[in-house]
């Protein structure tokens, strides 16, 4: 079973080259930003931003798999968390919408 975390409907592209759409579960993982001005360059604010914890992530559960961010999947705190996958890479239309993505990526 997937479940996800993300607030998107995903339209992931199937072996057999359908897709399924898999919709939010509601919930959403993320992973807390801070940002501080560092300086100003012509009038652009730049900023120095730090990753911190990953927050609403549910523990395992069997036979259940997590979709998430690639910024929530590569948190060094889910190393070992074989239940948790991102989206793979971006599909696009011939007009270059994305249409949906290419499978899921495993940490």
């Amino acid at each position: 079973m997937f479940v996800n975390l993300t607030p998107h409907v995903l339209s992931v592209k199937l072996a057999d080259g359908g897709f399924l759409a898999i919709p939010p579960d509601g919930r959403i993982t993320r992973v807390s930003v801070t940002r501080a001005p560092i300086d100003n360059v012509g009038g652009v604010c730049i900023y120095q931003t730090r990753f911190g914890d990953v927050i609403g992530l549910p523990e395992p559960e069997p036979n259940t798999k997590l979709i998430v961010s690639a910024l929530v999947k590569i948190h060094p705190s889910l190393q070992g968390r074989g239940d948790v996958f991102s989206p793979g890479s971006l599909i696009r239309d011939p007009e270059g919408k994305p249409i949906g993505c290419d499978g899921l990526d495993a940490r």
